[in-house]
């Protein structure tokens, strides 16, 4: 029952129909002076004129580089499954040409131990099925399965329906793949089989013109942390106008009964990018919460209580916007904590911190601030720092632990210097010796 509704599901992605396959399409005659060249690793060069035999030529020679002589096109013996590999290293080097079919399937699967870096030229199946239901696994230009795989400056295109629908650019279920400079014209799609069997991705800088999918299956909650994964440190995913979109965000993410998934149907763009973010947002649409900083790096965060479990003893947690209102927060490890101007409903200290507004006392914590034993909210202040009621104005002693509507401010009186002098001006004595009587005048 699992599997058919699993097929539906990807059904309902797609909304595109397919029916058994008809004849292939036949390879292109190999041009003069062949169609593929296989050079070894150890230098040794040899042109095919048949592309299938270079291809098992390549498997079989580890550390060789395949690269195209002309456009290839994949004859009809290869079958519903495309190109298969499974074990060898080695490079296809498109040499900006195309390989291309007619693949009721996909036009290349790798899978076992196979480990092949493809680049320079386009991946494209020519299939086209009619307008019906449709599975993420047909019509697919590159399904993953298993081994490694590296895509530098390739284009893959997906087959399409009679409507011009197009299907899985890319498809993987297992293995690891690393993505630079490259593009994707059909869905990528991942599928995680549970939430402990993951495909490895590392997509650097691409260009998604039909979206993204990513599926957890049996997952009951988003898996916004697994989605962050597939891309490399620095890269984020973007619109076509260049604007972040929020991985966490309610609006993509649907809970089925076979599993959480993430699907944004649009074109979109991922590239490196360095949040430049000014009271607590920057230019590119990204919003934070909060900010750690840890031996002078900052890192933000979407989520304010994600931030606090981020920080360490020692870090800095700064507020970029108000805490949602209500939450109560308990602070347990020894981090400065700045308002930055902020509100907070209630906090809990359970150990020394230091609690300081770096926006000069505008932040606020709302309902109340309490502070466990043997603390004081003096222990907590910087020098010259004290506690005031926002509203009425009252200043609070530093010997309190439990305060309520207060902001964080310097205190106008810092320190009293008292001078005493005789009446002639001379400096008098402050002291007055034990058992006798007398006065000062001040």
């Amino acid at each position: 029952m699992k599997k058919r509704v699993f097929s539906l599901i990807l059904a309902l992605i797609f909304s595109i129909g397919l029916l058994p396959a008809p004849a292939w399409a036949a390879e292109a005659d190999a041009p003069e002076g062949g169609a593929a060249q296989v050079t070894t690793a150890g230098g040794t060069e040899q042109v095919y004129g048949s592309f299938n035999d270079a291809w098992s030529a390549a498997i079989e020679s580890e550390g060789s580089t395949l690269k195209l002589l002309s456009d290839v096109e994949l004859s009809k013996e290869v079958g519903e499954d495309g190109l298969p590999v499974s074990e060898g290293s080695f490079t296809l080097d498109l040499n900006n040409k195309t390989l291309k079919g007619a693949i009721w399937n996909q036009l290349l699967e790798v899978s076992g131990t196979a480990n092949i870096t493809i680049k320079n030229g386009s991946l494209v199946n020519t299939q086209t099925g009619p307008a019906a239901t449709a599975s993420a696994t047909e019509l697919v230009a590159l399904k993953i399965s298993g081994g490694t795989v590296a895509l530098d400056n390739v284009n893959l295109t997906s087959g399409i329906n009679s409507e011009g629908k197009h299907s899985s650019a890319l498809y993987i279920t297992g293995g690891s793949l690393t993505v630079t400079g490259s593009t994707f014209t059909g869905e990528v799609g991942v599928l995680c089989e549970n939430s402990g069997t993951r495909p490895a991705l590392s997509i650097a800088d691409a260009t998604l013109n039909n979206g993204i999918f990513y599926w957890v299956v049996d997952a009951q909650a988003s898996d916004t942390a697994g989605l962050e994964a597939i891309f490399a440190d620095g890269s984020m995913l973007f619109d076509q106008d260049g604007k972040y979109i929020d991985l966490a965000s309610k609006e993509y993410w649907h809970t089925e009964n076979v599993g959480a998934i993430f699907l944004y149907t649009e074109g979109c763009i991922v590239k490196p990018h360095t949040h430049e973010v000014v009271n607590g947002a920057c230019e590119c649409g990204a919003t934070f919460a909060a900010s750690v900083t840890q031996n002078s790096a900052v890192t933000y965060y979407e989520d304010f209580h994600t931030a606090l479990n981020a920080a360490k003893a020692g870090d800095t947690l700064t507020l970029l916007t108000d805490v949602k209102g209500g939450d109560r927060v308990t602070i347990d490890k020894a981090i400065t904590f700045d308002l930055n101007g902020h509100k907070i409903y209630a906090l809990t200290v359970e150990c020394k911190i230091i609690l300081k507004d770096s926006a000069g006392g505008t932040g606020k914590i709302a309902e109340w601030l309490r502070v466990e034993n043997p603390l004081n909210i003096g222990d907590l202040l910087e020098e010259g720092y004290a506690l005031r009621n926002a509203e009425t104005g009252a200043w609070y002693g530093e010997t309190e632990q439990t305060v309520g509507n207060v902001s964080v401010q310097q205190a106008p009186i810092t320190s009293v210097t008292l001078t005493a002098l005789n009446a002639d001006g001379t400096a008098a004595s402050t002291s007055i010796p034990y058992g006798t009587t007398g006065g000062i005048k001040l």
